[in-house]
């Protein structure tokens, strides 16, 4: 009798440990890291939002798209873009005409398409 209620006792004691929110809030993180989100939705402005499927692999996009142009103009582009700078003052500021500024942006689009099509993201035809 007694080792059964001393089972009973510790079967309780794991089951509110398992209740408590640290232990969710791990077993949320092992479960993201072992299955890939299938889609993520953003608010994109006051009534518009966007769905994005496969968020882990556009992220990889991005990452390889980063580190291919890590150095020089193409870096400078990439982060003045993103942070919402105008490509007017990103060409004043890195000496270089408005064409080469979109003939770099193209470069790099084109480079991170070239990675979305390889992780099966975009479809050529």
């Amino acid at each position: 009798m007694a080792n059964n209620q001393l089972v009973k006792k510790e079967q309780y004691s794991l089951q509110q440990y398992l209740n408590t929110d640290l232990v969710k809030q791990k077993f949320h993180d092992v479960l993201r890291e072992v299955s890939p989100l299938h889609a993520v939705t953003i608010e994109i402005g006051k009534n518009e939002v966007e769905t994005i499927k496969h968020p882990e692999k556009w992220l990889a996009v991005i990452n390889a798209t980063y580190q291919r142009y890590e150095k020089g103009v193409g870096a400078q582009i990439l982060r003045d873009r993103y942070k919402g700078e105008s490509p007017i003052k990103t060409c004043v500021n890195n000496f270089i005409s408005r064409t080469t500024y979109y003939s770099i942006v193209t470069e790099i689009d084109s480079y991170a398409l070239m990675c979305a099509c390889q992780m099966g993201l975009v479809r050529v035809f």
